[in-house]
């Protein structure tokens, strides 16, 4: 057995793992905020390209997200050292939540100016 691959696959498996547990983290922080974001931004969305939709609800989503990863530390145990990648995952996959509703929102579709 070459002991030299073995620790860095080892090093690989669990760095998947917990990357992976950050993400599904992050998953449930972003599915708590995603009403009250949706509050937020909807009222300003109309009208918005996508792209500057996700400025703007990246921009608002900080405090909600920050607030709820608080509540997963305490109720998942988890270290203080994860709570950067857990608030940062959570953000983009809250942000991507809030496009996809807006998108799916008839209003908003054609509200949007017509490219040319």
């Amino acid at each position: 057995m070459n002991t030299r691959i073995f620790p860095a696959s080892l090093l690989a498996c669990l760095f998947s793992h917990g990357r992976r547990r950050v993400e599904q983290i992050g998953g449930e922080v972003a599915r708590q905020c995603r009403v009250a974001l949706w509050r937020r931004v909807s009222h300003a969305a109309f009208g918005m390209s996508v792209a500057e939709l996700r400025g703007y609800a990246r921009a608002q989503a900080g405090d909600l997200a920050a607030a709820e990863v608080e509540i997963s530390l305490g109720r998942h145990r988890l270290r203080e050292s994860v709570r950067e990648p857990i608030l940062m995952a959570g953000i983009e996959q809250l942000v991507e939540l809030i496009v996809h509703d807006a998108v799916a929102e008839e209003s908003w579709s054609a509200a949007r100016p017509i490219a040319a």
